[in-house]
């Protein structure tokens, strides 16, 4: 477990016990409830966190932060298996990377100064596909988190994982079947090209003059 600073980036590592294929970027120590909506295979955002689903249902991985005042000049990608980045608001600052039982680590605790405010989060995992045992890490995580005003909601850099392929074929049956009951709105009836139309009936009801005497 270590923590340091260089001229980019304040660093810091752990390890943590994850439970329910969930691990959190928790908005200080808010109490959080994942919602059941269509999701990236990899995250979703929640009133209090970013939630981020790992491959292993209950047991250790390995987290990485990165707190930076600004955003990263290039995007890593080429030893992870799925990467994005994400807006959160959190309103009470103090982020912490947390499991949904809890477990936090004091490297990963309080990365960011308290106080509302928006972040970007980038999330980078891999070994998600992996049958790691749950006394050993073996998955990994990295979150590169700078302040932002940007409006740009989510950005997929790169998805390859089986864990995130399979989270997003079941995210979508559920979006498609709540949009089969969906109401769909009334459509105008359609006028036959031969029926004749209200200008032709007025003129077909008007009356005929009567012939000059």
């Amino acid at each position: 477990m270590m923590r340091d600073v260089d001229d980019t980036a304040a660093k810091s590592n752990g390890v943590i016990h994850v439970t329910y294929n969930v691990l959190l970027v928790r908005d200080g120590d808010a109490v959080v409830e994942v919602s059941r909506q269509r999701t990236t295979g990899l995250c979703q955002v929640e009133p209090d966190a970013v939630v981020v689903f790992t491959g292993i249902h209950t047991g250790l991985v390995n987290v990485a932060v990165e707190t930076r005042s600004v955003a990263p000049r290039t995007v890593d990608m080429a030893d992870w298996d799925e990467v994005a980045d994400v807006d959160f608001r959190a309103e009470r600052g103090n982020l912490t990377i947390a499991s949904l039982g809890g477990d936090v680590p004091a490297s990963l605790s309080e990365l960011t100064p308290p106080g509302p405010a928006t972040y970007r989060v980038r999330i980078h995992a891999r070994g998600r596909d992996s049958d790691g045992a749950a006394s050993e890490p073996s998955e990994d995580y990295l979150f590169i988190i700078w302040p932002t005003e940007s409006k740009e909601r989510l950005v997929i850099y790169k998805e390859t994982d089986q864990a995130g392929a399979l989270r997003r074929s079941m995210t979508r049956d559920l979006s498609e079947s709540s949009t089969a009951t969906r109401p769909q709105p009334k459509q105008k009836p359609q006028r036959s090209r031969h029926a004749p139309g209200p200008r032709q009936v007025a003129r077909a009801n008007r009356r005929e003059p009567p012939p000059a005497k």
